[in-house]
């Protein structure tokens, strides 16, 4: 995270398949590696020049432009003069040129840049907001920053498949059944979510000590996001009760 309060106004570009995020100085000249103490940077001016475009062939391990082991980026001048971060209309529109031009970067809107400043996304759950910590491994509760859920008890660790779990509004926490219940309390409601880098792709690149935008380029950020209810005949909790209901029957009326 980049602590320096003159950064939040400078634009910032998620450049390379590692994502590695520069903060752009426009009236300097130069990039600015986010994060980076002594600041690592690049004079765009000595940048070379292709086609109206800079082009910045990037080295990820010695953090350079210089090197054998390189990736090619391409950089539109009205990027580099950006002066601070535009509507995200204007960020669309950079990016979608971006993507079909191979240039190799993604221009950080507002709130992705608001995102690598510091600031966590929230997730609302049946009427509660919950800040998303993939620091702290935890969703905390905006309004009660002691009553937090671990992620363990809610996210796969799998990309792409979503966390189905019981939540309990009253308390406001996972509710864990019995393995021999028959059913839920009133008022318990099953509830399903993103994996964990669909809740914050640059929180969990730093849990990894990843580059901030590592996981940028395959999972969009959001700075909120909203749990989904669903019905609880369509969930695996549905037929473990089942099965329990069914177990009690037996259990019951025995076989002779």
């Amino acid at each position: 995270m980049d602590t320096n309060p003159f950064n939040i106004y400078l634009p910032k570009v998620v450049i390379g398949e590692l994502g590695v995020v520069f903060l752009i100085d426009a009236p300097q000249r130069t990039l600015i590696q986010n994060g980076t103490f002594p600041p690592n940077t690049i004079a765009l001016d000595k940048l070379p020049k292709f086609r109206g475009q800079h082009v910045m062939i990037y080295d990820w391990e010695q953090h350079n432009h210089l090197s054998d082991d390189r990736e090619l980026i391409l950089l539109p001048k009205e990027l580099t003069a950006l002066a601070q971060t535009p509507s995200d209309e204007e960020c669309d529109r950079i990016n979608l040129e971006s993507r079909e031009n191979g240039y190799g970067f993604q221009l950080a809107n507002q709130e992705l840049n608001d995102r690598l400043m510091g600031k966590l996304p929230t997730i609302e759950m049946a009427g509660h907001t919950f800040y998303i910590d993939v620091r702290l491994w935890q969703l905390r509760l905006k309004d009660d920053p002691l009553t937090s859920i671990s992620l363990n008890e809610i996210s796969p660790y799998e990309h792409d498949v979503k966390a189905t779990f019981l939540y309990s509004p009253s308390t406001r926490s996972v509710f864990h059944p019995d393995w021999r219940a028959t059913g839920i309390p009133d008022g318990v409601l099953a509830v399903q979510t993103p994996s964990i880098v669909h809740l914050d792709p640059v929180g969990l690149a730093r849990y990894f000590k990843k580059q901030d935008g590592y996981y940028l380029d395959r999972y969009d950020f959001r700075a909120e996001q909203r749990a989904a209810i669903v019905p609880l005949a369509e969930t695996n909790f549905a037929i473990l009760f089942e099965a329990n209901r069914d177990a009690g029957q037996n259990h019951q009326h025995p076989k002779r």
